[in-house]
């Protein structure tokens, strides 16, 4: 059996050591963080999102501390404006998508290096991207310091979900019909497809095809 130690870990190289231990999370679906308000907009790729819960519905991110010349301008606008976007990419996205995590100037807007179009909605402050197939919008609820690694999280209420089609097939979101791209690490993106979905499982019955 093959074996990394701790040690072993923290000799890699940063870059390497960083892909990896993100890789060891599972494949992600990739998303794009839309901040800022309308002629100074933010957009970003993020991958570490996940659910809190459904009422209210809320969504938990993950952001990685400040470093040298490194300013985390969607935190930073998000404490400021107290509204966000998250928005669903397609396979055709992908390279624009990627091309966000760039570290571009503060004053320079990813949406145009990306060559991605803000979309804006009468209710809600902060920018969408118009190529995305599903895009949440959501409000700031809270901000949690995470003290072990001088990382934060950031918890959003969504308070509206915009699709290009209808989001509700056979009572459920089939979200590979908005977007079946999933990332692994920091770079290696893959097509999902699904395989099956499974009754509620109770203790006395075997799991079902449904």
């Amino acid at each position: 059996m093959n074996v990394m130690s701790l040690q072993d870990i923290n000799q890699l190289e940063s870059r390497q050591r960083a892909n990896i231990i993100n890789s060891l999370s599972g494949y992600k679906s990739p998303l794009l963080l839309g901040s800022g308000v309308q002629g100074h907009e933010n957009l970003a790729i993020f991958s570490n999102v996940f659910h809190i819960g459904s009422h209210p519905p809320l969504i938990g991110i993950f952001f990685r501390p400040d470093g040298e010349n490194i300013q985390r301008d969607s935190l930073k606008n998000i404490l400021n404006y107290k509204k966000f976007s998250l928005n669903y990419i397609s396979e055709e996205m992908i390279k624009k998508a990627h091309q966000t995590s760039a570290r571009y100037p503060e004053n320079q807007s990813e949406f145009k290096q990306a060559q991605l179009t803000t979309l804006y909605m009468e209710e809600f402050e902060a920018p969408l991207v118009k190529e995305s197939n599903l895009s949440l919008a959501l409000e700031l609820e809270e901000h949690i310091p995470v003290k072990t690694n001088k990382t934060s999280i950031v918890i959003g209420r969504i308070i509206s979900i915009y699709s290009q089609t209808p989001l509700i097939t056979n009572n459920i979101l089939e979200l590979e019909k908005f977007s079946d791209i999933a990332v692994k690490g920091l770079d290696t993106y893959y097509q999902v497809q699904k395989l099956t979905r499974l009754s509620y499982a109770k203790p006395d019955k075997e799991p079902e095809n449904v």
